[in-house]
């Protein structure tokens, strides 16, 4: 899952190790306190929380994509600190943060200025704040300390929820990986299958309107173990891959004959027009598969921003700042790639604007 490109100014900053950083929480809809939290992250203070970047109106694209970023957040840092005003509540979001944090093992900071919680229910922040892996504090910088003392002696259960985080997303590459690729090599398929078996039939998309690119025929696990076994024995039959000791391949399997051509020097046009997936070099496949979802992404932005009529109004400011917002969420492994390629199309979408608008200038076609 991807989110859109945000054009909104911003400072790379530092990520903390995992285990080390603070998640903050807070009434994101309240302004004033994503920009309490990028000032403390700008003084030096280890936040992790990518939530205080794209808090206003409309940057968040996917919510179930947030809340999966949230999820893994959490497990990587120490604690969660939350931070409230009175006029802040009701909380939501923030208190399922906490209650996440929680429910991991990990200790929950709480600074409510100015706050008087009632004696038994301790409305308005609710009882739980008298879990034994919860504190109150008068100040943040308190708060903050607290939370690293407990960066160095993680629970048994924390280092668990961090497991479970860490294999979250590792199967969440996998998946992606699987929808992208087509098996190369025996290892390949080994991941391919498990993948599959993972993953279980699938019914298609509901409704489908075959405009995500997205693979959406129906299939079953036993569908995608054939295919795989039929792409190996055609690469063992094409030898580009060499078979094991005592191999055969699927029963009832017939090659695909290889059509013989005149062989003539390959351009770059003719790379292009090749299957991805049987070019044998394998720098160049990856450099062309790159160069494929950055070309995508960049119509994918003309639609959305209108094209050269908005891009040639940016100044160099304008293209840096939205380079950097891209380049901020870059601590999220589960969409790293996806954020990579965003980068490269903005900044062959600042090439572009640059190029245009300097024909434009010596008398040329923009």
């Amino acid at each position: 899952m991807t989110r859109t490109s945000n054009n909104v100014p911003g400072t790379a900053h530092q990520v903390a190790p995992a285990g080390t950083g603070i998640y903050v929480a807070s009434r994101a809809s309240v302004p004033e306190r994503p920009m309490m939290w990028r000032g403390l992250r700008e003084k030096g203070w280890p936040i992790i929380s990518t939530w205080i970047d794209e808090s206003g109106e409309g940057e968040t694209r996917s919510y179930a994509e947030l809340w999966q970023r949230i999820h893994a957040e959490i497990a990587a840092s120490a604690g969660v600190l939350l931070y409230a005003e009175a006029e802040d509540f009701p909380l939501k979001g923030a208190l399922v943060e906490c209650g996440i944090a929680l429910g991991m093992g990990k200790p929950v900071a709480f600074v409510l200025p100015d706050v008087a919680l009632a004696p038994r229910s301790m409305k308005p922040i609710g009882s739980w704040v008298a879990h034994p892996n919860t504190r109150r504090f008068d100040s943040l910088a308190d708060a903050k300390d607290w939370l690293l003392g407990h960066a160095t002696k993680p629970s048994a259960v924390a280092a668990a929820a961090g497991q479970r985080a860490n294999e979250f997303l590792v199967i969440t590459a996998a998946s992606q990986w699987a929808c992208e690729r087509t098996v190369n090599d025996w290892d390949e398929g080994d991941l391919m299958k498990a993948v599959a078996s993972m993953n279980g039939d699938w019914p298609g998309c509901e409704e489908c309107d075959h405009d995500c690119d997205e693979p959406c025929m129906p299939h079953t696990v036993a569908d995608v173990h054939a295919d795989v076994d039929a792409r190996l024995a055609q690469l063992v039959y094409e030898r580009k891959l060499i078979a094991p000791t005592g191999y055969a391949p699927p029963a009832g399997w017939k090659p695909v004959a290889i059509p013989e051509t005149r062989r003539r020097p390959r351009t770059v046009n003719d790379e292009l027009q090749t299957s991805f997936c049987d070019t044998l070099d394998g720098t160049r496949w990856r450099r062309l598969i790159a160069f494929r979802d950055v070309s995508a992404e960049r119509n994918r932005q003309d639609e959305q921003w209108g094209g050269a009529a908005n891009d040639d109004t940016h100044s160099v400011v304008d293209w840096q700042n939205c380079i950097l917002k891209q380049t901020r969420q870059l601590a999220s492994r589960a969409e790293h790639r996806a954020r990579l390629v965003k980068i490269a199309a903005l900044a062959i979408a600042a090439i572009e604007s640059t190029d245009r608008i300097e024909a434009s200038s010596k008398g040329g076609a923009a």
